[in-house]
């Protein structure tokens, strides 16, 4: 579909980890993350990624975790469950996010597999 090819073609900004580290990292957060809306910001910084939750009636959970970036820093939020899920399906060792931009498609990729590509809409934050 066109939309698709669109999204998998047009990445700027890659990210790649240690998928188990995502995982792991990401446990926590999803105790954070808001019920209604289970938002996960994700904070990229030169060789750090930052999962960033926040919950009004307990408060805040931030995680970094090592990561390579390829092109500028992009911020983006996504669900936590829909990322969560998404990574348990990821049997290679490293994972890719890429991003266009915060409102397109993030793109979740098994690194060394091309058999394989998450897609999954931000959520816009204000």
């Amino acid at each position: 579909t066109p939309l698709y090819s669109s999204a998998a073609s047009d990445v700027y900004k890659r990210q790649v980890m240690q998928t188990s580290t995502l995982q792991q990292a990401l446990r926590p957060i999803k105790l954070f993350a808001s019920e209604s809306s289970q938002l996960v910001r994700l904070h990229p910084d030169t060789d750090t990624l930052i999962l960033r939750a926040m919950a009004a009636e307990i408060g805040d959970q931030t995680v970094a975790v090592p990561m390579t970036l390829t092109g500028d820093p992009l911020q983006a939020a996504v669900n936590a469950r829909f990322l969560a899920a998404a990574l348990d399906t990821i049997t290679t060792a490293q994972v890719a996010i890429e991003l266009v931009s915060a409102t397109q498609p993030v793109l979740l990729r098994p690194v060394g597999d091309d058999h394989m590509l998450q897609l999954m809409m931000p959520i816009t934050v204000r």
